[in-house]
């Protein structure tokens, strides 16, 4: 994952606002409110590096999909992928075991739910950005707040709209691949069942946490 790379200011500040904006919630010079300027897709992926309760530093990168998704987890625990497919949870320990709809999913509550931060624009929809800035040499603006007692910063295409960078207290979420990520298969071996189960999801968790 990159460092966001700051873009000066036209009086040669570097804290990476145009325009003259002073940050803050201010009076918008830097660009629209985040419900003037946020576009979600239903297929995208996150790569998460997050500090967690139970597995210390770990990575996740995430390949979502109208609702199903392929998660990838490594710390220093191994390596696990998860998956829900139709409603059904199914845990990959070390590319060996295969087990659907485990009763309890490994802790890698984060914080942060990448599935779900199309809800950021109705939560905060007269938000406006503190500045501007780029990552990859794409323009971003920068949104603000607390939420759920911890400082959320918002990276979001000033282009496209789409949301591009999350940083919060425990780490970041890089998001990618907007409308591109192709239907979510479940995992290619054999699979049991724990607790002969009706799926439904596991009830443990997507395993990433919110």
């Amino acid at each position: 994952m990159e460092t966001p790379t700051e873009t000066p200011t036209e009086n040669g500040g570097d804290n990476g606002m145009e325009n003259g904006d002073d940050g803050g919630n201010g009076n918008g010079s830097a660009g629209p409110a985040l419900g003037e300027n946020f576009t979600w897709e239903s297929s995208f992926v996150a790569e998460m590096t997050a500090e967690t309760p139970e597995m210390g530093e770990a990575t996740m990168t995430v390949r979502f999909n109208s609702g199903d998704f392929h998660q990838t987890v490594e710390s220093n625990q191994g390596t696990f992928d998860m998956y829900r497919v139709d409603g059904d949870l199914y845990m990959v320990q070390q590319g060996e075991t295969c087990i659907k709809n485990p009763g309890q999913m490994p802790a890698t509550e984060s914080g942060v739910d990448p599935e779900n931060q199309d809800s950021v624009a109705e939560n905060y929809p007269d938000l406006t950005p503190e500045g501007r800035d780029t990552i990859d040499g794409e323009e971003m603006y920068v949104y603000e707040a607390q939420s759920d007692g911890q400082t959320m910063t918002w990276y979001v295409s000033v282009e496209s709209g789409y949301l591009r960078r999350i940083e919060f207290d425990q780490g970041t979420v890089d998001y990618h691949s907007w409308g591109e990520v192709g239907p979510i298969e479940k995992p290619d071996m054999e699979c049991q069942e724990v607790g002969g189960g009706d799926g439904g999801g596991g009830g443990g968790g997507d395993g990433y946490g919110g």
